[in-house]
């Protein structure tokens, strides 16, 4: 396998890749045993979490952690195995798949570097980018195209979009106007129409509106528009954005009466809720009074401890008369603490009991879900709403996109979401053809797959199932397995399986 080492120098303006043999680091299959088609696995060491993935759709998923790239095509055979030195110091701020090749972008100390891999072979170049931000300047979104790529930039309540040339190594910046403290919601870079949109609320979330921010990707101008309810007793708390079309999009996200109190977690920017919301923007202008509000009546404000996560839009494909039209996703978690007794001895030989209470994780509760289509100009039509019940046991050490949607050539969609190695799903009403049950093939009583037979799960950690390609979900996660057929009898492994749609 190709290994690729970045070289770096204090004149440098490009980092070169020198290309060498070494062995691959992957998990060496147990060659006697029959392995399942849809999985593959490499081998992690204790409860360790190393890999970030990269779905790429029906190419294929790229995997990394610290000096590796894996590309697996989309039937999860692997293609390459290739390494690269980098600094510790650097963090992949974004990532594209564009024209056959993976491109990246790392941000390290006053320093970006732009690396691009190539799909067929795992070759790749690396560039260092004229573009330096000081020290307190976060990055919260970065988009990447052939050309150019897309920042947008943070300095407490001060935001600005970035505009950085590969060719001419320039960059351009345009300040977004806001006036009092705030908070990005949601920042979309569409650059099939040349748009960029972000989406702002306040910080004290005590605001009716929320702020929209527009501009061409030129940053000629940044304009700001209000995102309000034509009603005085509500208020928006945050919203995502999904473009529909040119200077057309959509915005959802969750909101509460203004009478109830706001409760906040601003650890992880969880809000308590009333319900969901979804209003179409064109050519920035929001039509108010056609926002369709959504009450849930089984959000518990009861418990402060209960939160309702960032909303997602997912955007749906229209297949005939089924389907189109987009996706509102949001979940509901519950933030979970222990107690610890500890006693000592004081100077007068008393026993002093000393109690103290620590963060565990989250753990999720429900998920809403509310389907949306165009229904005439400035309109949206309520294609229906739930409540999924995923209670469980399990304690994640973060938030992150618990629940995943798939859509099928027939326009029929399937929900999704995993539990202990197990992938839960359910093929939502919406779906036109009645007539039969869509399920996952590769899931057996809702069970994932084993890579080889007489494989048992001991553990899972980090779980996740992703929205991959249509009529397909990616499982990925990490796993302690138990094997007495196999030379080594436990092994621990960073998963991956593929989950495919059928009906019957």
């Amino acid at each position: 396998m190709p290994f690729l080492k970045l070289v770096y120098g204090k004149n440098l303006k490009y980092a070169f890749f020198i290309i060498l043999l070494v062995p691959s680091i992957l998990l060496h299959a147990q060659k006697t045993l029959p392995q399942n088609p849809f999985r593959a696995e490499n081998e992690v060491s204790g409860d360790e979490t190393p890999y970030d993935v990269f779905p790429l759709g029906q190419m294929g998923v790229v995997v990394m952690r610290t000096g590796m790239a894996a590309f697996y095509d989309e039937n999860l055979t692997l293609r390459w195995n290739v390494g690269f030195s980098l600094d510790r110091d650097y963090s992949n701020a974004g990532y594209e798949f564009l024209n056959d090749s993976l491109h990246f972008i790392f941000r390290g100390k006053g320093k970006f570097v732009y690396l691009r891999i190539s799909l067929s072979d795992g070759n790749g170049t690396a560039k260092y980018m004229n573009l330096t931000l000081t020290d307190n300047e976060n990055i919260d979104r970065v988009q990447i195209s052939e050309n150019k790529a897309m920042f947008l930039v943070s300095n407490k309540d001060k935001y600005r979009f970035l505009m950085y040339s590969y060719d001419r190594d320039t960059f351009v910046a345009g300040e977004i106007p806001l006036r009092g403290s705030y908070t990005c919601s949601s920042v979309v870079f569409d650059t099939l129409y040349g748009k960029v949109y972000a989406l702002f609320n306040s910080a004290s979330y005590r605001e009716d509106a929320l702020l929209l921010a527009v501009s061409d990707t030129l940053l000629t101008e940044v304009l700001l528009n209000e995102v309000r309810v034509n009603r005085n007793d509500i208020r928006l708390l945050n919203g995502s954005i999904a473009v529909l079309g040119k200077d057309e999009i959509a915005i959802a996200g969750s909101w509460n009466f203004n009478k109830n109190k706001q409760d906040v977690s601003y650890y992880d920017k969880g809000t308590s809720s009333a319900g969901i919301y979804a209003v179409v923007c064109r050519n920035g202008t929001v039509d108010s009074a056609a926002t369709v509000l959504k009450t849930y009546s089984q959000f518990s404000q009861s418990n402060n401890r209960e939160y309702l996560t960032q909303t997602r839009v997912v955007p749906l494909q229209s297949v005939g008369n089924n389907g189109g039209g987009f996706a509102v996703l949001s979940e509901v978690y519950e933030r979970k603490f222990f107690t610890t007794t500890e006693t000592y001895y004081d100077a007068y030989g008393r026993i002093i009991p000393y109690t103290r209470t620590m963060y565990e994780g989250v753990s999720f509760k429900n998920v809403f879900c509310g389907l949306f289509s165009a229904d005439g100009q400035r309109k949206l039509k309520n294609d229906g709403l739930y409540v999924f019940d995923v209670s469980s046991d399990n304690v994640y050490s973060a938030l992150f996109d618990y629940s995943a949607f798939a859509q099928d050539s027939s326009g029929n969609i399937l929900y999704a979401f995993p539990s202990e190695g197990r992938v839960y799903y359910r093929a939502l009403p919406a779906a036109q053809d009645t007539a039969h049950t869509v399920y996952l093939q590769d899931v057996s009583g809702g069970r994932l797959t084993p890579l080889y037979s007489g494989d048992r799960v001991q553990k899972n950690w980090n779980n996740r199932v992703i929205n991959w390609y249509g009529g397909c979900f990616l499982a990925c996660g990490y796993q302690q397995i138990l094997n007495h057929k196999a030379p080594r009898s436990v092994r621990n492994v960073f998963y991956l399986n593929k989950l495919l749609m059928g009906w019957r």
